[in-house]
């Protein structure tokens, strides 16, 4: 490029010209007053990207540490990925909606190297997330306002079992194992069951003790007697 640039005039128009119309990559090298301006900024900018793309930089944070050791100071960055910091802290408090919010992101998106990667973490460490995603979308797991109780209950209703299958998971999951309930609330909960799978079934407590071994009893609460039930373990049904 210097050579061409110290050409006499002439000689140097004439050459250009010849570049003009043969293959030269105008995005890196420019006209200008008749001589020849390399932009370094976006070949930088470019070779920048490549490192992006081929996983150079694994996250923002190895980015960020890149960029100032070769000097150039970042003020201020509106990266905000919650993998970076599950990456650097599994036990970090990340809210499962901001998580779910990347996971659709990154899946739809190639913008950045290690997506790839980030899936993975998110998958490793929360995996309910992919399954809802896969299962019932984004937009559903929004709409549900990302309560993870109500994501499961409708990851259930989707799968490919029976329906006796779908209330003892959703029982399971509800209630639990050795954690004691009122008749009157385990009652309540066997009914909304029923109702979100569409089953005209009347709803009764003991309806339990067909999926599950329980034990009643009574306590007191509040200087009253209260019946309660307790699942103990799961039934074998063969």
């Amino acid at each position: 490029m210097d050579e061409i640039n110290t050409m006499d005039e002439e000689t140097r128009i004439i050459t250009l010209k010849g570049l003009k119309e043969g293959y030269l990559n105008e995005r890196y090298i420019q006209f200008q007053d008749n001589k020849l301006i390399i932009d370094k900024n976006i070949m930088n900018l470019d070779i920048l990207h490549f490192k992006i793309r081929n996983k150079v930089f694994q996250n923002r944070l190895a980015l960020k540490t890149e960029l100032v050791s070769n000097g150039i100071n970042v003020v201020s960055t509106s990266w905000d990925y919650p993998t970076d910091r599950l990456a650097a802290d599994t036990e970090a408090k990340i809210s499962f909606e901001k998580l779910c919010i990347e996971y659709d992101a990154l899946a739809k998106s190639c913008n950045f190297g290690n997506n790839t990667e980030r899936l993975q973490l998110i998958a490793k460490e929360r995996p309910l997330i992919p399954e809802a995603y896969y299962t019932i979308g984004i937009d559903k797991m929004a709409e549900l306002k990302f309560n993870q109780s109500n994501i499961k209950r409708h990851i259930t209703k989707q799968l490919d079992i029976s329906q006796r299958e779908k209330i003892k998971r959703m029982i399971h999951e509800q209630i639990g194992i050795h954690k004691p309930i009122e008749l009157s609330k385990a009652k309540e909960i066997i009914a909304e069951i029923y109702s979100f799978l569409g089953l005209k079934k009347i709803a009764k407590a003991i309806d339990l003790k067909e999926f599950f071994h329980c034990k009643e009893y009574v306590k007191k609460c509040n200087g009253k007697s209260v019946k309660c039930i307790e699942i103990i373990t799961e039934k074998m049904i063969g």
